[in-house]
């Protein structure tokens, strides 16, 4: 490839897009950290040289998911020698 580098646009609904970063040549894959859980997020790709900009690729789209969340740990249990069961 004859790239220099890459423009990254992100979109909140597809189609008003703004500048996110560049990143360099030979670049595959890039971190988009502090997104909203449960927010569709969308984005496309142009690759840049000397000669000028190439055309956007295919958008993709992307939602991350909320935290784990860990339940609480149970209060008041008692086990009994010899039960088959806590209470």
């Amino acid at each position: 490839m004859n790239e220099t580098g890459f423009q990254i646009q992100r979109s909140p609904d597809g189609s008003t897009w703004s500048n996110l970063t560049t990143v360099g040549a030979g670049i595959t894959s890039y971190a988009n950290t502090g997104l909203t859980a449960s927010t569709t997020y969308y984005y496309r790709v142009s690759a840049f040289n000397g000669a000028g900009d190439g055309p956007w690729g295919n958008e993709a789209s992307a939602t991350p998911v909320g935290a784990a969340t860990v339940p609480f740990a149970p209060l008041s249990l008692q086990a009994v020698a010899g039960d088959t069961q806590i209470v």
